[in-house]
């Protein structure tokens, strides 16, 4: 089974992400399952008809940002790291802690909270030592790659396997294996040509 922990719909701000586009190329690369985890938001879900699509979100807090996989509603942000954790944890969810080092983004100080697994390779980060810094930082975690993607053009390049057919299983068991390089600078180009100027660009 191949996953991506992270991409984002039109319903983020910063992305411009055509589903129906996403689909076809999940199929030529041979995905099972995409987490769409918008900003702050669990508006995608309400229309999401694809079984290929999984629930998440990605909650700003008062420190860095946090993945919710499997959540099924919409989690506050501005709450603190360990609120946002039980919160994501209290609907059944999965916490992790998106691209954690990222100085140029929200990030954390350290990542010793009660966090499922770490992204330790996350497509959109620029400066690979902060990648690497979050994978010295995950002793004793489950690792993952998240792609990150705000569009079409930037997904495919970070993905987890799994000899089972299901993700949670999978994050729950450690028995997946990450895969990631970086997704390129065009991906930052677009979005700030997408938030900054109002082009939809794809």
């Amino acid at each position: 089974m191949k996953f991506d922990i992270q991409v984002h719909s039109r319903f983020s701000h910063c992305a411009n992400m055509n589903v129906k586009k996403l689909l076809e190329k999940m199929d030529l690369l041979g995905f099972d399952y995409v987490f769409i985890t918008d900003h702050n938001t669990m508006r995608f879900h309400k229309y999401n008809k694809y079984k290929q699509i999984l629930p998440g979100i990605e909650v700003k807090t008062i420190e860095g940002e946090i993945l919710g996989l499997y959540v099924q509603e919409k989690i506050k942000k501005g709450l603190s790291v360990e609120e946002t954790i039980d919160k994501i944890h209290e609907q059944g969810g999965l916490a992790i802690p998106s691209h954690p080092f990222d100085k140029s983004r929200e990030h954390f100080k350290h990542v010793n909270y009660n966090f499922d697994a770490i992204e330790i390779f996350n497509g959109r980060v620029i400066f690979q030592k902060h990648n690497l810094q979050a994978l010295n930082n995950a002793r004793g975690f489950v690792k993952l790659a998240g792609s990150d993607s705000h569009f079409v053009s930037e997904f495919g390049k970070c993905y987890n396997t799994s000899p089972f057919d299901d993700p949670y299983k999978s994050i729950k068991t450690g028995k997946v294996k990450w895969h990631g390089s970086f997704n390129g600078i065009s991906g930052h180009v677009k979005t700030a040509l997408h938030k900054k100027l109002g082009l939809s660009v794809e």
